[in-house]
């Protein structure tokens, strides 16, 4: 935890891919700790994410004070997601 602490220190601003999900959750925590507004969740919001999780992951980004931005994401458009392979 300290050398993440203290690798966010360096850096001049951080964009942070959230998902709500326990690690990006940690990490936007963290980030917005150390950095203030210097830092930004970015939310993928895409068919394949569903209503619930998409607004818990508002409702934490809330909580956690931190400014995010939603983006709209058309993978699902995408021929190779579709089959939704292992790899």
């Amino acid at each position: 935890l300290e050398r993440l602490r203290a690798w966010l220190r360096d850096c001049p601003r951080v964009v942070v891919a959230f998902s709500g999900g326990v690690d990006s959750s940690l990490v936007l925590q963290v980030a917005h700790e150390e950095l203030g507004g210097r830092c930004l969740a970015l939310l993928a919001d895409s068919p394949s994410l569903p209503a619930a999780e998409r607004e818990d992951a508002l409702q934490l980004a809330h909580e956690i004070g931190a400014a995010l931005r939603v983006i709209a994401t058309q993978e699902t458009t995408v021929p190779e997601y579709q089959p939704n392979a292992p790899n």
